[in-house]
C-alpha cells in the first residue's frame, strides 16, 4: 500500500479547527437550550391531601371541602408565572381560594387514641394558612412555593382516595396538567 504523508497544510489545518469549533458551539448551544427550557415541577404531599365536611361559614353547594399541601420547583434559569389554576374532579371544576376566616385549619381527629390525663380528650390536626396558593404566582430561576390550596367547593365522586386533575396555566404552557390524590379526613 501506498502510505502518503499525513501532513496537513494550512488550509486544512483552519478546516480541523472550524469543524471542532463548530461541534464545541453546537453543544454549548444544544446545553443552554437544555437549561433555558420549560421546567416547572409539582408534587404533592400525600398526608396532607385531603377532603373534609365543611368548616367555613361561608356556604357552598357541595358536601366537602378541601386542601392540598404541594411544593412548585421552577427548574429552568427563565422566570414562570402561574397566572390561574383549577382542579377537575371527574367532569366537575372547581378553584382554589383564599381561606382567611382564622390562621389555621383545625380538623377534629376522629380515630385519635383517647388521653386519659387530658382535661380535654379531643384531638385536632392543625394545618398552618400563612402561605396559601395564590394566582398570579412568580417563581423565578429555580425559585420554589411550599404552600396549601383551599378548595372551598369540592365535587365528591364516591371513592377514596379521590383522583383529581389540577391544571396550572402559565404563558408558556396553557395547562399544565398534574394528578393528585385526595383521601378522606379521618374516616
Amino acid at each position: 500500500m501506498n502510505t502518503q504523508n499525513l501532513t496537513l497544510d494550512l488550509t486544512q489545518t483552519i478546516a480541523l479547527i472550524g469543524c471542532i469549533t463548530g461541534c464545541l458551539g453546537l453543544v454549548i448551544n444544544l446545553y443552554r437550550l437544555y437549561r433555558e427550557r420549560y421546567c416547572l415541577k409539582i408534587g404533592f404531599f400525600k398526608p396532607e391531601c385531603i377532603f373534609f365536611e365543611p368548616i367555613t361559614a361561608k356556604t357552598y353547594s357541595s358536601k366537602y371541602q378541601g386542601l392540598i399541601h404541594m411544593e412548585i420547583c421552577n427548574k429552568s434559569v427563565n422566570p414562570i408565572t402561574i397566572h390561574d389554576a383549577y382542579l377537575a374532579v371527574g367532569k366537575h371544576y372547581s378553584r382554589f381560594e383564599k381561606y382567611d376566616e382564622s390562621d389555621s385549619i383545625k380538623l377534629l381527629q376522629k380515630n385519635a387514641p383517647p388521653a386519659k390525663h387530658l382535661l380535654n380528650p379531643k384531638s385536632y390536626v392543625s394545618f398552618p394558612m400563612n402561605k396559601q396558593f395564590e394566582a398570579p404566582l412568580r417563581l423565578q430561576a429555580f425559585d420554589s412555593f411550599e404552600g396549601y390550596g383551599f378548595i372551598p367547593y369540592f365535587p365528591y365522586e364516591k371513592e377514596n382516595p379521590l383522583k383529581i386533575y389540577v391544571i396550572f396555566k402559565t404563558a408558556k404552557r396553557s395547562k399544565h396538567v398534574v394528578r393528585a390524590k385526595l383521601h378522606k379526613f379521618s374516616d
